[in-house]
């Protein structure tokens, strides 16, 4: 399972980008996948981290719905994002998805937050695991 998934962060990640400046270098991290444990730390993680990322727990949005909302947020300190996206492993299910957060993010924004639905048909994301990949450099 962890080769696929590193293949698919990988292979869905975007080229790097090609700008004057220093070189830009990949990185996926795992998602926290809890609720905020310290609201006066980044994104609410208990500890400060280079960079961090946790992720709500998934909830249906109906019982009549196969709609999940996935919500959370990420950060870094001091570095500059490139093409973010998110890796979520449903749990029990052998599929995989990826959705895009941001395509840049400034190193001086302190989290960048993010929120969207995606339909599971016959799946269960509650107890799902994430992944954070993106390009990164030092400004």
């Amino acid at each position: 399972m962890l080769l696929g998934l590193t293949f698919a962060v990988s292979a869905c990640a975007a080229p790097a980008p090609r700008d004057a400046g220093p070189a830009w270098e990949y990185v996926s991290a795992p998602f926290l996948v809890a609720a905020a444990e310290d609201a006066s730390m980044p994104c609410g993680l208990a500890r400060d981290y280079k960079i961090g990322a946790r992720l709500d727990p998934p909830r249906g949005v109906s019982e009549n719905s196969s709609d999940w909302r996935f919500s959370g947020c990420f950060y870094s300190h001091g570095l500059e994002i490139r093409d973010a996206v998110i890796v979520v492993v449903p749990e029990g299910r052998p599929d995989l998805f990826v959705m895009p957060l941001a395509d840049h993010v400034a190193p001086t924004e302190r989290e960048t937050r993010f929120s969207f639905l995606r339909s599971l048909v016959d799946g269960d994301a509650s107890r799902a695991r994430a992944y954070l990949a993106f390009h990164w450099r030092t400004p």
